[in-house]
């Protein structure tokens, strides 16, 4: 079992959460058009994708642009959704 005190797994969680936007970042947002590939291959509007992960219209158009990246959280749930690794979506892998 793991005993963890205080806010350590807060701490834990900001620090992936840093990793994972600047690696992001870093690749210029391939994030960006791995989404919307993934999206238009599946014929998905953004309206229909927002709506499958519960998320307002201007979220995924944001993510779509570069202006705004998931946490996480979204992150692990876009890649449920469509059937893929988040490595794959942060453009780690060239595979699913």
């Amino acid at each position: 079992t793991y005993f963890f005190t205080g806010n350590l797994p807060v701490l834990c969680l900001l620090y992936w959460q840093y990793a994972i936007m600047s690696s992001m970042k870093a690749k210029n947002n391939v994030f960006s058009q791995i989404l919307a590939d993934l999206r238009k291959e599946n014929n998905l509007s953004q309206v229909g994708l927002a709506t499958a992960l519960a998320v307002d219209p201007s979220t995924i158009a944001k993510y779509e642009t570069g202006d705004r990246l998931p946490d996480i959280f979204m992150l692990s749930k876009i890649a449920d959704f469509f059937s893929v690794s988040t490595d794959y979506l942060l453009g780690r892998v060239n595979f699913c």
